[in-house]
């Protein structure tokens, strides 16, 4: 029987390797915007870049490979139902259940893989990704000008009511600049990115008026109406590389997870005060969301046992094999698996459901769906 196995299990590496090359460039695609913005728009240098895109693959093959094992489960049982041979083995006393041994197995060890991954490989890619693209941004600033949001450059603090990306027109600007001895503030009703070099980033703007406050009480004050101004404000020349301690949730392992979990529960146990009943609805909040990434670090590589054994299925009653039938098939099944993982992990992080139930919630009910068809299978 172990000749069976093999067999079976070969059958799957195909299609699991064209389904995980397949899956990654759609994820991809999402990310190739920002990728040749940063490379054409901002100037980074291509091996910048090129690290961009190396650590966005860690969270992207966390989430294909589960997908792609659903998919090499229905092209390879696909195929063995079109060719007779999954009729064969039941003439010859092998049920469908035991044709399912060998690639359960290997499910298991893809499970293991990813998720010893998803505990200490992917945070890491997390941290180092998010370290990155703050020390981009902050040596290429000017596209981070976004409407309604206060930008920080050098010590000039922007905000802008709206902006045309196409013409780097700004509209509604506000400046505060830094002054010696004082503060200065520049309002103008419109103003346009004249240049951005490797040193200065220079606003040209129109119909304003300039506010200052000077000397050690701000004693001195005065009021300046210009139709015309230019601001040139100093930027980084050189991509600085800075290592931050803080970690967000997905920045951290199991075991950073674990430790903060247990600091937010012990002082939601401190709380005792009618008063802190507020805070301690934060702080459940709060120990939740953490416990949501704990077991999110284990439900989504499970996943590749669950649809390991749905995709056969699947695969069986449809009487119908190759990629088109996977990717028919295999699509709705993410949609709705993702649709409930995000959903539980939405009322986990607001209190309402334990994260232990929410995070398995889609395991669970895909499973009980693919015993469901495994049985019609045997019948």
């Amino acid at each position: 029987m172990k000749k069976l196995d093999l067999y079976i299990i070969k059958e799957h590496v195909s299609p699991f390797l064209g389904g995980l090359l397949v899956l990654t460039f759609i994820f991809l695609l999402s990310r190739i915007y920002q990728l040749l913005d940063l490379l054409i728009k901002r100037g980074v240098h291509f091996f910048q870049v090129s690290e961009v895109f190396g650590l966005s693959m860690a969270f992207i093959i966390a989430m294909t490979v589960p997908m792609s094992v659903l998919i090499a489960s229905i092209v390879a049982f696909g195929r063995l139902g079109e060719d007779f041979e999954i009729l064969a083995m039941k003439s010859a006393g092998i049920s469908f259940r035991r044709t399912l041994l060998g690639p359960f197995i290997v499910s298991l060890g893809v499970f293991a893989v990813m998720a010893a991954f998803d505990n200490f490989l992917l945070p890491e890619a997390n941290h180092r990704l998010k370290n990155l693209l703050i020390d981009i941004h902050h040596k290429k600033p000017v596209g981070e000008i976004r409407p309604r949001v206060f930008v920080n450059f050098q010590g000039y603090l922007i905000y802008v009511e709206k902006k045309d990306d196409r013409t780097q027109r700004l509209y509604g600007i506000s400046i505060e600049e830094p002054a010696e001895g004082g503060v200065r503030f520049i309002f103008a009703e419109e103003g346009v990115v004249e240049s951005a070099t490797e040193e200065f980033i220079v606003l040209r703007l129109k119909d304003g008026e300039i506010h200052e406050a000077l000397g050690r009480r701000e004693e001195t004050y005065r009021r300046i109406l210009f139709k015309e101004h230019l601001v040139h404000i100093p930027v980084s020349s050189e991509l600085v590389r800075k290592n931050r301690k803080y970690r967000s949730d997905r920045e951290m392992t199991l075991g950073m997870l674990i430790k903060r979990a247990k600091e937010v529960k012990g002082e939601m146990k401190s709380l005792n005060r009618p008063a802190d009943k507020t805070r301690k609805k934060l702080l459940k909040n709060r120990y939740y969301s953490l416990l949501v990434e704990v077991h999110k670090k284990f439900s989504m590589p499970f996943a590749a046992v669950v649809f390991l054994v749905l995709g056969a299925s699947l695969a069986i009653l449809s009487h119908r094999g190759g990629y088109e039938t996977a990717f028919g098939l295999s699509f709705p099944v993410f949609t709705l698996y993702y649709i409930l993982l995000i959903g539980g992990e939405n009322l986990s992080d607001r209190g309402i459901l334990h994260p232990a139930l929410s995070m398995w919630i889609p395991n669970l009910l895909f499973l009980l769906l693919a015993l469901f068809l495994v049985r019609k299978c045997e019948g």
